[in-house]
């Protein structure tokens, strides 16, 4: 099995790209290409260089790159653990039951 990614120029609407951002990464899947932009999550990326076009400085642009498989799973997998971590932030543990904060509690840390 070929693990190599492809390159800018052989993406297809419907393969994952990677779109790098200041202080993360994020899968997202091509919606379309054109003979100079591939368009993900309805941004255009420059098809020579995976860059988003415009006049914001380098650092604060995002760019696109391909992944291996294993990269990309990678990525979704923190995807997903951030995505958790933000509900369990959200939660009003004053409102919790002192029942359900028990529960929770054997499950976290099991000894206490």
């Amino acid at each position: 099995m070929n693990t190599e990614p492809k390159t800018l120029n052989q993406l297809v609407a419907g393969d994952a790209v990677i779109i790098n951002r200041r202080y993360d990464q994020r899968v997202r899947i091509v919606e379309r290409v054109t003979a100079h932009y591939i368009i993900v999550a309805g941004e255009k990326y420059r098809r020579r260089d995976g860059w988003k076009p415009g006049d914001q400085p380098a650092y604060a642009r995002n760019y696109i790159t391909t992944g291996t498989p294993e990269e990309i799973a990678d990525i979704r997998t923190q995807e997903l653990r951030n995505a958790q971590l933000s509900i369990v932030r959200s939660i009003n543990w004053d409102a919790l039951s002192t029942d359900v904060l028990t529960a929770i509690l054997k499950l976290v840390n099991p000894e206490h």
